[in-house]
């Protein structure tokens, strides 16, 4: 018995001993040393390469300390402040290359994670932010109201009376309810003075008091909406209008409309009940489509002291792919078999097709135009016949003119080009209008400029030059401006412009020189100040123009 447990015994001392020579084998003490002591950490030698490894222990006489980084030659240790210094040496315990490690399990493979993640929900989708119109406003009740005052005139420096020109004019959009009601309005009190001004002519169309809108409504963009009053725009190729305006719910992006009413006095805006206009429209505008597309298609007509006048379509459109612009407009106009333009039953009275793409730094813009003199019975009660058509005498011995054909379109084309870097802006254009009149009219303008911004950060200056020729002047111009902004509130800007200039009936050419100046300040948030004062001296012209403008936004 005594032998077998001495034999069990011996076993054991056998086992621990060779426990002990492995541990050993597999961990040692290696002498380490400080090189560095820097931002709380000391770095050592040796590292990898002597078998200090991440979360090794490392024994200074201060104390003990972990491994938190190391490199092939470098280890790390955090410390306090002035807790080891360079040189000192201490021992660190490595870990032999032959200590097993252990094997990382196998990864699992992708499809395992197939269907564990949902699908994602873009944010916006799950959001409803509060609707917030440009402008002040506030949440109960919406108001934006500007009111501006304009002063401003010309003083003629030769002979000549100078004049001037003081008015008020307010702007108000107000949403008071809850209920989708509104309220527009836009109306000046003007003043008009010096030079005789009110016996000269054309002193009918300077009303003390203009009003261009002036209209109460119900409905949104997106719901049915109805409007009564004055109101500016009421469909594609009609403008002011007294009276109605009804438009149903989208459909799919498509609404339909209709209008009636009485159109006001063109010289001083007051209500009449001389000519009337009535018509429909129909439109689609889709804004969650990359091209945000624009329809719409309008049929009105129009009487004058009962008799049946204008009869019109029109067209327009606007797309916006990408980084591009292209839209349209027609106009198609009937008349009566002997109407006194000498105009044929039915005529294309307005066409124009306009185009931009931007590529880069790079942008293109185009636009071409055709329109004929807008004829009706309405404007021939205003107008000199001479402004519908082309006249002639019938008897050279007499003041009676007539129309004698409809050969009177006017087209008109141009093309802008620029290039914007950085700083540096370069823009070049180019123009042409052309009239089939008995006398050939034609108008060429082009343009080259160069825009130098943020100089100095604060400021900009430009440099072009221009030439234009019209039927009966030239003008050759240079031009140089500089500005400066105000702290982020406002700019200072001035002017210097040359030209020479020449009438087509005089055999000499004059220089005529042009200055001036635009001060804008931001005073506070809800006011705004601006200053302009130009002088033009030439041989037919010595004039300075003033003028200001002040404008309150308040907001509640």
């Amino acid at each position: 018995m005594i032998r077998a447990c001495s034999a069990v015994a011996f076993a054991l001392c056998l086992v621990l001993a060779w426990g002990s020579g492995a541990e050993a084998e597999s961990r040692q003490n290696v002498a380490v040393k400080v090189v560095e002591v820097a931002g709380g950490r000391a770095y050592l030698t040796p590292g990898e390469a002597a078998g200090i490894k991440v979360g090794s222990v490392v024994v200074f006489r201060e104390g003990r300390y972990r491994v938190v980084a190391t490199t092939h030659t470098h280890s790390v240790i955090e410390i306090k402040p002035r807790e080891l210094r360079p040189g000192q040496s201490g021992r660190a315990l490595a870990v032999s290359a032959r200590t097993a490690v252990a094997s990382l399990s196998r990864p699992k493979p992708l499809s395992a994670y197939e269907n564990v993640w949902p699908d994602p929900v873009l944010p916006a989708t799950e959001q409803q932010p509060d609707y917030v119109p440009l402008g002040s406003w506030s949440e109960d009740d919406r108001i934006d109201l500007a009111l501006s005052a304009d002063v401003g005139g010309t003083i003629v420096l030769r002979e000549g009376d100078s004049f001037g020109r003081a008015a008020l004019r307010a702007g108000l959009h107000a949403e008071p309810f809850e209920q989708p009601f509104f309220f527009d309005v836009d109306l000046a009190v003007q003043s008009w003075f010096g030079g005789d001004i009110q016996n000269r002519d054309g002193s009918s169309s300077r009303p003390i008091v203009r009003v261009r809108e002036l209209q109460m409504g119900y409905g949104t963009l997106q719901s049915a909406q109805a409007a009564l009053g004055r109101i500016p725009f009421v469909a594609v190729g009609v403008g002011q209008l007294d009276g109605i305006r009804v438009r149903s719910p989208a459909w799919a992006g498509f609404s339909i409309g209709a209008f009636g009413g009485v159109v006001p006095e063109p010289l001083d805006n007051r209500p009449t009940t001389d000519t009337t206009r009535f018509g429909a429209e129909l439109a689609y505008q889709n804004p969650e489509l990359d091209a945000q597309p624009f329809v719409a298609l309008s049929v009105h007509g129009s009487t004058f002291f009962g008799e049946i006048d204008e009869r019109r379509l029109n067209a327009e459109f606007d797309l916006f792919p990408g980084n591009a612009f292209l839209g349209g407009h027609f106009e198609l106009s009937l008349h009566d078999e002997d109407n006194p333009w000498q105009a044929p039953r039915a005529e294309v009275s307005a066409a124009g097709l306009a185009a931009s793409v931007r590529i880069g730094l790079f942008q293109i813009a185009g636009r071409f135009d055709m329109r004929l003199p807008e004829r009706s019975l309405w404007l021939t009660s205003y107008l000199p016949l001479g402004y519908l058509c082309n006249t002639a005498a019938p008897d050279p011995m007499s003041d009676e003119l007539i129309c004698v054909d409809s050969n009177d379109h006017r087209y008109f084309g141009g093309v802008d080009l620029s290039l914007t870097f950085s700083k540096v802006a370069l823009h070049g254009g180019a123009s042409i209008v052309h009239s089939q009149t008995d006398d050939q009219f034609d108008q060429l303008t082009g343009y080259l400029q160069a825009r130098f911004l943020r100089i100095g950060e604060i400021g900009w200056a430009d440099v072009s030059v221009a030439a234009y020729a019209w039927s009966f002047i030239s003008d050759y111009a240079a031009r140089l401006g500089l500005g400066v902004d105000i702290r982020q509130r406002g700019e200072i800007s001035a002017y210097y412009r040359a030209s020479i200039n020449q009438y087509d009936a005089s055999p000499d050419a004059w220089l005529q020189h042009s200055a001036g100046g635009i001060f804008y300040l931001s005073l506070r948030e809800d006011l705004d100040l601006g200053l302009r004062a130009d002088g033009i001296f030439g041989e037919d012209v010595r004039v300075l123009v003033l003028g200001s403008n002040l404008t309150w936004r308040p907001s509640w």
